[in-house]
């Protein structure tokens, strides 16, 4: 699959789902809060429903970054009410703060690696 197919299909997965987790790495840093920003700003305008997380996130500290008041550091209740969990800023699910959480309550999921 090449690139434009993987974009492709990553953004008609994000328009079919109903909720979406959006997930930053642990202790996160001005470019992994923008990043998730960014998301939560194209899903806003979608009109979906997203829950923003990012594991020890700095309380205040990046108030300059649009929708960075949307970023929690609450993990989410139930990963099981997630159509899409979408991982920024960061190359491994180890990196979030929720690893043992998906690996033990999802199924394996297909993944798409951009």
């Amino acid at each position: 699959m090449n690139l434009q197919e993987k974009l492709q299909l990553a953004y008609a997965k994000i328009r079919e789902a109903k909720r979406i987790l959006v997930v930053g790495h642990t202790s996160p840093d001005a470019d992994a809060l923008a990043s998730m920003g960014a998301i939560l700003e194209i899903t806003s305008n979608l009109g979906l429903k997203t829950y923003a997380y990012a594991d020890k996130k700095p309380a205040g500290a990046y108030s300059f970054i649009p929708h960075e008041d949307l970023i929690t550091g609450e993990e989410p209740s139930d990963l099981l009410v997630f159509d899409v969990i979408l991982f920024l800023d960061c190359g491994s699910i180890s990196r979030t703060g929720l690893e043992a959480r998906i690996r033990t309550s999802l199924k394996p999921p297909k993944m798409v690696a951009l």
